[in-house]
């Protein structure tokens, strides 16, 4: 076992008194849910916050509600007598959550789960948390295979091309922020890297002054398909025809909560590789790939638009 697993695996056992086999958990961190359900762990989650339907597997459908990721119940959590609760790794603040659940003896794991660089360890830990390692092995290896593609193929790359990402109107990420790292996966320039806080929101003018080779756009708040009316919007913004990566038919959008954040971001990151370099990928079928994970660890058949176009 990687020695950043086990290290991350002995603190949570020490500092909560769980190390396997959790049998009643509350997350509060949409991104681990997606990996508990990859690992066939949907009977372990007995709350969730931010039920919304469209977005959620329908087998948990009728798992109740405990309040907003920013704003837990803190009541509700309790009357759930969960083992753990998993939140973010810096979401809700510890004011909002330890120092509230801990008085009545719950534990809470804090677990990133949306940052493409740890989704290994990420994946692990939860695997022994609910004792499905095996599961979560099969997991990691799908990931990794298609992560070392990405990475074997992009590894020559000269001339990084420039990307502007954005999720809400004009609202990108700076360095180290895990769509920075998707895009640094991939052998992608972040024109936001420089930025010293997390989600800076820019101006019209600055993303026409630096002229992005490409332009990806994540629509979130409860958007999980995409669309042509989103695209049309997008690059019919003011001045928005003379950017490069407009004329170029560089212009992509992607589902957030379905390939972008979370475990099935290797999806995106291929879309992005066969966008950006498609020479290297010719042979990729990132949709395909989409459905294989689909089938093979959620067993649903794939519907939906997740890319445009």
């Amino acid at each position: 076992m990687n020695k950043k697993i086990l290290l991350g695996l002995i603190i949570f056992s020490l500092y909560t008194g769980i190390s396997y086999g959790a049998n009643r958990i509350v997350v509060l961190n949409a991104d681990a849910i997606k990996i508990l359900v990859a690992l066939g762990a949907t009977d372990r989650i007995v709350g969730m916050a931010d039920k919304k339907p469209k977005l959620l597997p329908s087998l948990l459908k009728d798992v109740p509600e405990v309040g907003s990721l920013g704003s837990p119940n803190i009541e509700a959590i309790v009357k759930l007598e969960p083992d753990v609760v998993i939140a973010y790794d810096s979401w809700p603040s510890q004011d909002f959550l330890e120092d509230k659940l801990l008085p009545f003896g719950i534990k809470v794991l804090r677990i990133a789960c949306y940052k493409i660089n740890s989704f290994t360890e990420d994946i692990k830990i939860l695997g022994n948390l609910v004792g499905k390692e095996k599961r979560a092995q099969e997991f990691i290896e799908f990931f990794q295979k298609y992560l070392g593609l990405i990475l074997e193929r992009t590894k020559g790359i000269k001339k990084k091309l420039k990307v502007y990402l954005e999720y809400q109107d004009y609202s990108t990420v700076s360095g180290g922020s895990g769509g920075d790292e998707l895009l640094k996966i991939v052998g992608l320039e972040n024109i936001a890297s420089e930025f010293k806080i997390p989600f800076p929101k820019v101006s019209p003018e600055w993303v026409l002054a630096k002229n992005p080779d490409v332009i990806i756009k994540v629509p979130r708040l409860g958007v999980k398909e995409v669309n042509e009316d989103i695209f049309k919007e997008l690059i019919n913004r003011p001045g928005w025809k003379e950017l490069k990566a407009v004329k170029e038919g560089k212009v992509h959008l992607v589902s957030y909560y379905e390939i972008w954040a979370g475990p099935k971001a290797i999806i995106g990151a291929l879309y992005l590789a066969k966008w950006c370099y498609p020479d290297a990928f010719l042979d990729i079928n990132p949709e395909a790939i989409h459905k294989e994970l689909a089938k093979k660890f959620y067993h649903e058949d794939l519907k939906g638009v997740y890319v445009w176009p």
